[in-house]
């Protein structure tokens, strides 16, 4: 690995950090940063769980969508934008994404 593919893992491990101390914010920000930065679909999945957290659907599903794009085969992120569509009262959408994240 590079010295830039290790410093952005570094970077996704202290938004990991900020969200499992529950500090949704604040890793809303750091995400957002790293978005800016270096996007990858990895990035953008800390971006949507943490808008999603802080009940934000329409960023959350802007952010899982951006993912989603970038990587259409990562589950936990099927699986979040399963949970948006649910809330957000779209059954059909809900099931479609949930079928995937499976």
């Amino acid at each position: 690995e590079t010295t830039d593919e290790n410093h952005h893992l570094v970077k996704l491990r202290l938004g990991n950090i900020f969200l499992s101390e529950g500090d949704h914010q604040e890793a809303h920000a750091y995400y957002l940063n790293i978005c800016f930065n270096s996007p990858t679909p990895l990035s953008w999945l800390g971006l949507g769980v943490t808008a999603f957290l802080n009940h934000d659907l329409d960023d959350a599903e802007l952010a899982l969508s951006e993912a989603n794009l970038l990587d259409c085969r990562l589950s936990q992120v099927w699986g979040y934008l399963a949970l948006v569509n649910l809330l957000m009262a779209r059954p059909e959408i809900y099931h479609r994404c949930l079928s995937e994240a499976l």
